[in-house]
C-alpha cells in the first residue's frame, strides 16, 4: 500500500481542491459479483482498471469527481481504493458509514461507541492502510427496524462530534427527514447534514421544504432511476429548489449502485446526464446555474467548517 506521502493528488483532501462538476452519491464497485463480503487478500486482480474504465467513461460525460458512499462492508476493497487514489479518471471522495445490509450479525451486537470507533479511524487514519481518508459519512436506512436505527444514528453521530465530517442522510423522502431530526436532536447542525434521495418514488415538494426548513442541504441523487419518478419530474423538483433555497443548497447524483465496476456496467445511468441537464433548462433554468447545480452544493457541502480528521 502507498503511504501517505505517497498519495496522488486525486487523494488530497476535498477541502484543499477544486472538485469541479461533482455527483454525489455514486457507488465505484457496486455490481461486482460477491463484492460485499470479499475477504482479505481476495483475488481482486482487474478490478481497479475495471472500475477505471468505467471513471474514463463518466468523465467523457462531462464529471470531473465523485462522492463514493459505498458504506463500511460493502466493497470496501484496499487494492481498490489506493488503486484508484493513485491514478482515477474522476477523482473519488470516499465516505465512511453504515448500511444494515453490508453488516454481518455480529455487528448488530456491537455498542454505538464501538461502531462510531470504526467510522473514526476512517475519517482520521485511512481506509484499511490505504492512508487514503474518508471525508464524509453515509448513514443509511433501516427499514422497520427502529432500534438499530437509532444505534446506527448514534454511532454516526459520535464520528461527527469527533471528526466534523459531514453526513449524507440516504434513507430517501420522508424517512430521510426523520434521519435529520434524529441527527439534530443529537446536537449535529443541518447544514452539516445532505439529505439524499429527495427524488426517490415519493419525492414532493412538501419534503423539500422540510428538509430546507430545518437547514439542511438538499440531494437530488437519483438522475437516471425509471424505478421512481422521471427525470422531468425530477428536474422540476431540483429546479424548485435551486429557485427557493440556492444552488449552493443542491447536489446532484445518480446513486450508481451497479454501474462504474462489473458486469452491469452497460446499465450505467450516466447517459441521462445530458437529458436531465435539458429538462432543468426546460424547467426554466439558465445554462450558469445548471452548470453552478453540479459544482456548488458539492463544494459545500465537503468544503464547508468543521472537519479535522
Amino acid at each position: 500500500m502507498p503511504s501517505p506521502s505517497e498519495i496522488s493528488p486525486a487523494a488530497i483532501a476535498a477541502s484543499e481542491r477544486d472538485l469541479g462538476a461533482t455527483l454525489v452519491h455514486e457507488r465505484v464497485v457496486a455490481g461486482v459479483e460477491k463484492h460485499r463480503f470479499l475477504s482479505p487478500g481476495a483475488e481482486v486482480s482487474g478490478l481497479v482498471e475495471t472500475a477505471r474504465t468505467g471513471l474514463s467513461a463518466l468523465a467523457a460525460a462531462g464529471v470531473t469527481s465523485i462522492v463514493d458512499t459505498t458504506p463500511l462492508g460493502f466493497a470496501r476493497v484496499p487494492e481498490l481504493v489506493s488503486g484508484l487514489a493513485d491514478a482515477s479518471p474522476v477523482p473519488v471522495v470516499w465516505t465512511t458509514g453504515l448500511d444494515p445490509r453490508s453488516m454481518p450479525s455480529a455487528v448488530h451486537d456491537l455498542t454505538a461507541e464501538r461502531l462510531a470507533g470504526a467510522l473514526i479511524a476512517e475519517l482520521q487514519d485511512g481506509i484499511a492502510g490505504t492512508g487514503v481518508r474518508a471525508e464524509a459519512l453515509t448513514l443509511a436506512g433501516c427499514g422497520s427496524d427502529e432500534e438499530l436505527a437509532r444505534k446506527l444514528l448514534l454511532a454516526i453521530g459520535f464520528a461527527h462530534a469527533e471528526t466534523g465530517a459531514p453526513i449524507i442522510a440516504s434513507a430517501g423522502g420522508d424517512r430521510g427527514v426523520r434521519q435529520l431530526d434524529g441527527l439534530m436532536a443529537h446536537g449535529i447542525e443541518p447544514d452539516r447534514v445532505l439529505v439524499a434521495h429527495l427524488d426517490d418514488a415519493d419525492g414532493c415538494v412538501r419534503t423539500i421544504d422540510e428538509a430546507a426548513g430545518r437547514g439542511a442541504r438538499l440531494g437530488f441523487t437519483r438522475i437516471g432511476d425509471a424505478d421512481g419518478i422521471d427525470d422531468g419530474a425530477r428536474a422540476a423538483l431540483a429546479a424548485y429548489a435551486i429557485r427557493r433555497y440556492g444552488v449552493e443548497r443542491v447536489c446532484l447524483g445518480c446513486d450508481a449502485a451497479v454501474t462504474i465496476a462489473g458486469d452491469a456496467a452497460d446499465a450505467a445511468p450516466y447517459d441521462a446526464l445530458p437529458g436531465f441537464r435539458e429538462r432543468l433548462a426546460a424547467a426554466g433554468l439558465d445554462t450558469d446555474t445548471i452548470d453552478a447545480a453540479s459544482r456548488q452544493g458539492a463544494a459545500a457541502l465537503l468544503q464547508s467548517e468543521g472537519f479535522h480528521g
